[in-house]
C-alpha cells in the first residue's frame, strides 16, 4: 500500500530522517511507516499492533504504560455519534407537480430554476396568493348549510439560506407590477373621491344653513339630504401588505372587500409578536381572519370600524426552531389552518441561462 498525498512526505523523505515514524490510522488499525530505501513520495506500510507500539514507545521513555481500566476507558475514544446531527424533523411531502396541466408544469419548473429553488418553494406561496385573490367572490360548498370562501395559508419551512425569501418574490413580483400598474387608476379613484368629499361639504353646509334659518322662524328643520353625507377618508385599494396592525388590516379590506394578503418573509416575526399593539392579543383577529365572517374591532380609545367578510390570506416562511415557538401553548388551532412545504432544501447549482424563466418585469427573456 503506498500514500501519496501525506503533506510534506516529500520534504521529510528528503530529509534522510531515519528514525521518523509516521502512526497512521487507516480503517482503525494503526500503521507504522519507516522511510528509507523506497522512492521519494511514496512507502511501504507494515501493520504494527497498536498496544505493542505504545508499549515500546513507553519503554523508551522510560515509564510504564497504564494499563488500568480507567487509563484504558480515557485511552478509548469513541466515534462521535453523528445522530445528534439529525433534526428529528423528517420531510414534508413534495408538491404534486403532476396534477397541474403541462403550462403551469412548465411555468413552474423554469421559475424554480430561474430562482435557484425547488418547485415547492415557487408553487406553496403561489397558493396563498391565488386564494386570496379570489377571496369571498367564489365559495365551496359542502353541503346545503356549510360553505367556506377560498382561504389558504401556507408557509415554506426551511434553515435560513434555504431559498424561502427567492421562492416567495417569484409571486411577490407580479403582485408588485400589478400595484405599479394600477397606480393611475388609483390615483383617479381618489380624485373623484375627493371631489365628492368637496360636494358633500358643500351640501353639508348649505343644509346646515337652512336648519339654522328654520330654527329661527320656529318652522321644522329640513332633513340632511343623501349628498350631504362626509365619505370616509379614502383608502387606496391594495392587493397584499407586508407588515400591518389589525386596524389597518380592518381599514384595507373596506377598500378591498373580497380579502387581503399578508406576506412576511418570516411569518414567526408576526404570530411572535400578537399582543405587540393590542395590549391583549390578537389571536382571535387572525383565527377570524380564515372564515370569512363579519368582524368589528373596537378599541377604547379609537371608533368602532367593522367589515362584512373578514378574510385575509397568508403566506411566508418559517424557520423550524421558531415555528415551534410561534405557536407553542395555543391550542386554539391557528397552526392547523396552515398548509406547509417546501422542507427539502435546493440543490446547489451553478449558474445557467433559463430562456423561458418567467419574469414579469421584462418581456424579454432572462438569465439566472
Amino acid at each position: 500500500m503506498t500514500f501519496k498525498t501525506v503533506p510534506n512526505l516529500q520534504e521529510i523523505l528528503e530529509r534522510g530522517d531515519r528514525n521518523l515514524k509516521l502512526l497512521l490510522k487507516d480503517g482503525g488499525d494503526r500503521r507504522e511507516f519507516r522511510p528509507g530505501s523506497e522512492r521519494a513520495g511514496e512507502g511501504t506500510i507494515s501493520q504494527v499492533d497498536h498496544k505493542e507500539a505504545e508499549q515500546r514507545s513507553a519503554q523508551k521513555r522510560g515509564n510504564k504504560r497504564d494499563t488500568s481500566p480507567a487509563a484504558e476507558a480515557t485511552q478509548n475514544w469513541n466515534d462521535p455519534d453523528a445522530s445528534i446531527l439529525d433534526d428529528r424533523r423528517g420531510e414534508l411531502p413534495v408538491f404534486p407537480l403532476d396534477v397541474l396541466p403541462a403550462s403551469w408544469r412548465e411555468w413552474a419548473t423554469n421559475a424554480a430554476q430561474g430562482a435557484g429553488v425547488t418547485v415547492d418553494h415557487v408553487l406553496v406561496p403561489l397558493l396563498a396568493v391565488v386564494s386570496s385573490l379570489i377571496g369571498t367572490s367564489r365559495r365551496v360548498t359542502a353541503s346545503k348549510s356549510w360553505s367556506q370562501p377560498f382561504t389558504v395559508w401556507t408557509s415554506v419551512v426551511g434553515f435560513s439560506g434555504s431559498g424561502k425569501t427567492p421562492g416567495l418574490d417569484v409571486t411577490r413580483r407580479a403582485l408588485a407590477k400589478i400595484d405599479r400598474d394600477r397606480k393611475d387608476r388609483i390615483a383617479e379613484l381618489q380624485r373623484k373621491h375627493n371631489s365628492d368629499a368637496e360636494r358633500a361639504r358643500a351640501a353639508y353646509k348649505k343644509w346646515k344653513a337652512e336648519v339654522e334659518e328654520a330654527l329661527e322662524n320656529s318652522s321644522t328643520p329640513p332633513p340632511m339630504p343623501n349628498d350631504a353625507a362626509l365619505p370616509d377618508e379614502f383608502v387606496a385599494p391594495r392587493l397584499y401588505v407586508s407588515n400591518s396592525t389589525v386596524e389597518k388590516v380592518v381599514l384595507l379590506l373596506q377598500a378591498r372587500p373580497r380579502g387581503m394578503l399578508m406576506v412576511c418573509d418570516e411569518l414567526a416575526g408576526l404570530f411572535l409578536n400578537l399582543s405587540r399593539y393590542s395590549g391583549g392579543t390578537d389571536r382571535e383577529f387572525w383565527l377570524e381572519a380564515w372564515n370569512g365572517g363579519p368582524y368589528k374591532v373596537e378599541r377604547l380609545t379609537r371608533p368602532a370600524t367593522g367589515v362584512d367578510h373578514l378574510l385575509v390570506g397568508i403566506t411566508g416562511g418559517f424557520q423550524p426552531d421558531k415555528l415551534a415557538r410561534s405557536f407553542q401553548g395555543g391550542g386554539d388551532g391557528l397552526e392547523a389552518r396552515f398548509c406547509f412545504g417546501g422542507r427539502k432544501s435546493p440543490p446547489t447549482k451553478g449558474l445557467r441561462t433559463i430562456l423561458k424563466r418567467w419574469n414579469p418585469s421584462s418581456r424579454t427573456p432572462s438569465c439566472a
